[in-house]
């Protein structure tokens, strides 16, 4: 199964993002590995009840170059072979190794330097600064130390479970549109397909919803960068939905309030 993603408390949360459940998925048609591209958000169909499904756009599985352009829908038992989507491509799995090995080699070269800061504060002729340096590497060393042992997990475990192309296959299309450029009214385009999820890959064990792994970027960092300025929340439902009107805002204020 994917992994569930892990708390930021774990130093292997960002190198394990690629192989877990949280939004952005590196999919591609497991017969057109080196066509990449993300998947979008998960949903249930009321129709089939606990079957997860992701929706993603059209050309990240149809190659708009090599692919008809007519409906695609998936019927069961008619004998129709599943239109497998496999997370990450060959290419792109053997780059994410390389990334875990890249981020052993840096940590390897962060402990070399600790040991050099400590070879210094040996030669330190005061004896509190030398406490100092020995208490601030100790501390980094033993961060490091631990990055590493998981890093080395993860390797392990990726290497184990995601090598066979086979086992990165985790799911099938069902449905898909053509691609319309010019569809309704406002002339928006439309790019979807629907992706039944294999429940081998993804269940309730590993699966906490809709949910965005941001890695290294501190709450407060992401909350300054969303609000630079102070205003009110009204107007911000004006601007991001285009919309005006009291009633409007009330009811979008409501829904965020209680979202």
């Amino acid at each position: 199964m994917m992994y569930k993603p892990a708390i930021s408390a774990n130093p292997a949360a960002i190198i394990c993002e690629p192989f877990s459940t949280s939004l952005g998925l590196p999919i591609c048609y497991a017969n057109a590995t080196n066509f990449e591209g993300t998947g979008g958000f998960f949903f249930f169909d009321s129709a089939k009840p606990g079957i997860l499904h992701l929706l993603t756009a059209r050309h990240v599985l149809f190659h708009p170059d090599k692919e008809e352009n007519k409906l695609y829908r998936f019927c069961d038992g008619t004998g129709a072979p599943h239109r497998n989507v496999m997370l990450l491509g060959e290419a792109a799995f053997k780059a994410r190794l390389k990334d875990i090995e890249a981020a052993i080699g840096a940590k390897k070269i962060i402990i070399d330097q600790l040991k050099s800061r400590l070879a210094l504060a040996d030669k330190m002729e005061d004896d509190d600064d030398a406490a100092a340096e020995r208490k601030a590497v100790k501390h980094k060393m033993d961060e490091a130390i631990e990055a590493i042992k998981a890093f080395e997990k993860v390797l392990t475990d990726v290497i184990r479970d995601w090598t066979e192309e086979e086992n990165r296959v985790i799911g099938h299309v069902v449905l898909s549109p053509a691609i319309d450029l010019d569809d309704s009214d406002d002339g928006f385009t439309e790019d979807w397909v629907v992706v039944e999820i294999h429940p081998t890959k993804i269940a309730r064990l590993n699966f906490i919803g809709n949910a965005i792994d941001l890695g290294s970027i501190e709450v407060d960092k992401l909350t300054t960068w969303m609000y630079p300025t102070q205003v009110r929340l009204s107007t911000l439902v004006t601007v991001f939905l285009g919309a005006s009107g009291p009633s409007l805002t009330r009811r979008c204020s409501g829904l965020i309030q209680r979202t």
